[in-house]
């Protein structure tokens, strides 16, 4: 990481970290839009409502580490 004139670190991005991060944003894109195209196609009912779930809790988990690093760790 290079240093601008306040000292402070700013990171430096390479040809791969652009690739690595448009790939990444296309690929995010073509879930969703299979998720909509293909939604419980197989009739698998089970892993539907284990899905929403895993979902729900991994927001949950998200939710209370954002507010944990906002109290402890003096993050903006």
């Amino acid at each position: 990481m290079s240093e601008n004139k306040t000292g402070n670190a700013r990171p430096s991005w390479t040809r791969r970290d652009a690739i690595l991060m448009s790939a990444e944003t296309i690929l995010f894109i073509v879930q969703v839009v299979l998720c909509f195209l293909f939604y419980n196609w197989a009739g698998l009912n089970l892993l539907l409502y284990l899905g929403w779930i895993v979902l729900v809790i991994a927001m949950v988990l998200g939710w209370r580490a954002r507010v944990a690093f906002e109290t402890r760790g003096q993050a903006t």
